[in-house]
């Protein structure tokens, strides 16, 4: 907290927009909620989406924009497409409606229970040197491979045992870190998760020492 309202005071002292995308806001698994930055300071444009709350296939977001912002915005939104989906729009608002609170009650805990999943399976499989994060919501583990792996290099090895996933270099502006990886675990029930650990970690194995 102390960190997203230093953010807003240096935002604030040089007269820059914050545009906060928050697409995983709504599911924090551990600990007391953070506010987001908009809840701090009226001037941040924030982004949502329920893509992430809904389904994957519900490509609505939406926007909380300062009112100096406003019009500007909509001018852009309308120079995309005019108007958004409107059954998709009427989608998201019969669901939301129905029970979009309660529906994401159980959604915390099914991808709480995969994530826990995901971090067990790495504490028992990955060999020496590798590490990862524990992210407290969201979708997705970061892991670090040793140095001298290269997970370009690394994929196709991990492909060949039925494992994709997301170089983390790709994330970085510089491509930098090429020993990253993402994770994601999502839509991977518990007991796949685990197998998939097990073939990942077997695959770090077959990996060339030079």
């Amino acid at each position: 907290l102390d960190r997203r309202r230093r953010l807003i005071e240096v935002a604030r002292l040089h007269n820059v927009l914050i545009v906060e995308d928050d697409p995983y806001g709504e599911l924090q698994y551990d600990g007391e909620p953070v506010p987001s930055l908009r809840a701090l300071a009226p001037e941040v444009l924030y982004l949502g989406t329920f893509s992430k709350t809904i389904a994957p296939a519900v490509r609505t977001g939406w926007a909380v924009v300062p009112p100096a912002l406003f019009l500007l915005m909509l001018a852009a939104r309308e120079a995309v497409d005019i108007h958004n989906d409107r059954i998709m729009m009427r989608t998201v608002y019969h669901t939301a409606v129905a029970g979009l609170d309660e529906h994401l009650v159980g959604a915390r805990t099914r991808y709480k229970a995969q994530r826990d999943a995901l971090l067990a399976a790495l504490a028992a499989h990955m060999p020496a040197g590798v590490t990862w994060s524990r992210p407290a919501g969201g979708f997705f583990v970061w892991v670090t491979l040793p140095e001298h792996v290269d997970v370009m290099r690394f994929s196709p090895i991990a492909a060949d045992r039925g494992v994709i996933f997301f170089p983390g270099h790709w994330f970085y502006p510089n491509r930098e870190r090429r020993n990253v990886l993402r994770l994601s675990f999502s839509t991977v029930p518990e007991e796949r998760i685990h197998e998939g650990i097990v073939r990942l970690a077997t695959a770090l194995l077959d990996y060339p020492v030079h």
